[in-house]
């Protein structure tokens, strides 16, 4: 079998749109204002550690894609669907 790095991240959810940053900022420790088109950050989502947050590819500028432990995938979307 080939030794293959494992990832934290189970799931990805992309959550696009002018409202996106305001819905998602109070639940992450990082200022989404700063995270400009192709960076990325390491935070934490609900309180929940280790959540990568990145501003590139799909979204581009207007969004962002959350790369998540699978535990807390329907939570998250549950509250993104309900912004």
């Amino acid at each position: 079998m080939p030794n293959v790095a494992k990832s934290p991240y189970n799931v990805t959810v992309v959550a696009s749109g002018p409202e996106m940053e305001r819905a998602l900022q109070n639940v992450v420790d990082v200022d989404l204002t700063q995270l400009y088109f192709m960076t990325s950050a390491i935070t934490s989502l609900f309180e929940v550690p280790n959540c990568r947050i990145t501003r590139c590819g799909y979204t581009g500028e207007d969004g962002v894609e959350v790369f998540i432990n699978i535990c807390i995938n329907v939570f998250v979307n549950i509250f993104l669907l309900n912004c």
